[in-house]
C-alpha cells in the first residue's frame, strides 16, 4: 500500500469518525440543537466527497415533501425559494425521485436520461442523493451533493455518501423519539378528563405512528436507563 493511499484511508475514517461524534446524542452542548449539528456535518461530507455544494433535505409527515435543512454552496435565495413550496416525492427532481423509489442515485450513469435536463438546468456535472436512512428506521429525508466544475463521482463516493446518511439517520431517529417523549409528557400533564386524553393522543397520533421499536428505547427521560418518569 502507497503512502498515499494509506492518507487518504486515514482522511476518509477521520472524517466519519468526527461525524459520528458531532452527531452522537451525549456530544456537544445542549444548546447547540440537531440543526446546527447537522450544518455541520454536511460540511463535513461535501468536502471529504470534493463537492461543491450540499444539502440535507427532510421529509415532513404532515405534507409529504421535502424541506432544505442544511445546505452548503447553495444561494439563501434559492434555499428560501425551495422551502417555500416544498419537494413532492416525485419524478420531477432528484430528491424527490430517489425518495418515491427508495433507491440511491450516482449522476451521470448508464439509463439517466430523465434526469438530464434537471442537471442541465442547474449547471451540475455529477451528483449523489441517497436516502438518509438506517436499519430499523423510517426515511427521514435525502442526502445531496453536487459537482459544477467538471468532477464525476464514482462509486466510492456513492459507498461514502450512504455511509454518511446512516449516521444522520441515527441522529435524527434519536432526537425525534426524544422530541415525542417530551411531546408525550406534556400532553398527558394535561390530561383532568376521558375527553382530555382523546384530544391529546389524537395530536400526536401522527408521531406515534411512526415510532419503532429502536425509537421506543428513547422513550425515557434523560440520564434514567430503564426508568420512566411517573407523569
Amino acid at each position: 500500500m502507497s503512502l498515499k493511499s494509506s492518507k487518504r484511508k486515514v482522511t476518509l475514517a477521520t472524517v466519519l469518525l468526527g461525524i459520528y461524534r458531532l452527531l452522537s446524542f451525549d456530544v456537544g452542548s445542549s444548546s447547540d440543537g440537531l440543526k446546527n449539528r447537522l450544518q455541520r456535518a454536511l460540511n463535513l461530507a461535501v468536502a471529504l466527497m470534493g463537492g461543491e455544494n450540499g444539502s440535507i433535505l427532510t421529509l415532513d409527515p404532515t405534507t409529504s415533501k421535502l424541506f432544505i435543512s442544511a445546505s452548503t454552496g447553495i444561494k439563501p435565495g434559492a434555499v428560501r425559494a425551495t422551502n417555500s413550496k416544498g419537494i413532492p416525492i416525485d419524478d420531477s427532481s432528484i430528491a424527490g425521485w430517489v425518495v418515491k423509489n427508495k433507491e440511491s442515485l450516482r449522476l451521470p450513469c448508464r439509463g439517466d436520461s430523465q434526469f438530464k435536463d434537471m442537471m442541465r438546468q442547474g449547471g451540475t456535472t455529477s451528483a449523489i442523493a441517497v436516502l438518509i436512512k438506517s436499519k430499523g428506521s423510517p426515511c427521514w429525508g435525502v442526502l445531496c451533493v453536487k459537482t459544477k466544475s467538471g468532477k464525476r463521482f464514482t462509486e466510492k463516493h456513492l459507498a461514502q455518501a450512504i455511509e454518511v446518511a446512516g449516521i444522520m439517520a441515527d441522529a435524527i431517529h434519536r432526537q425525534r423519539g426524544q422530541a415525542l417523549f417530551n411531546n408525550l409528557c406534556l400532553a398527558m400533564s394535561h390530561v383532568s378528563t376521558h375527553e382530555d386524553l382523546i384530544q391529546g393522543l389524537a395530536t400526536l397520533l401522527p408521531s406515534i405512528l411512526q415510532i419503532t421499536p429502536e425509537m421506543a428505547l428513547w422513550l425515557q427521560p434523560p440520564n434514567q436507563p430503564g426508568k420512566l418518569e411517573r407523569i
